[in-house]
């Protein structure tokens, strides 16, 4: 059985992240921006979205009735991998490297992180 304060820190950290987030999105100018500053706004995002896709995920599994554990480490991994994509795809936006393509091979490195990690 996952603890109820599991589910709470992993909200306190998606809300703290989200925060973090905007404020970064609406105080740092990306024209001037430094590399650290960079790194604070993707590593915000990524930990917003995969508080988001966990906390969903974890609902709409636990309301399904499927066993706590295994929705706790499916949702996780799904939340993890999903936010990986959306995050790794900005970046290929912001480092001119969105093409087709790298669309295409980036998404294929994902799915075979899928394929590995659901393997256990």
């Amino acid at each position: 059985m996952i603890d109820k304060r599991e589910i709470g820190k992993i909200l306190l950290i998606t809300i703290t992240s989200f925060l973090v987030f905007l404020s970064i999105l609406f105080k740092v100018d990306p024209k001037n921006a430094e590399p650290l500053e960079f790194i604070a706004f993707y590593v915000s995002i990524f930990l917003s979205l995969f508080g988001l896709f966990f906390l969903v995920g974890f609902m709409v599994m636990h309301l399904s009735k499927k066993s706590d554990s295994l929705t706790f480490y499916q949702s996780a991994l799904h939340g993890g991998l999903l936010s990986l994509l959306l995050v790794g795809l900005i970046m290929l936006q912001h480092l001119g490297y969105f093409s087709f393509l790298n669309i295409i091979i980036f998404s294929l490195g994902v799915i075979f992180l899928e394929f590995t990690f659901s393997k256990r």
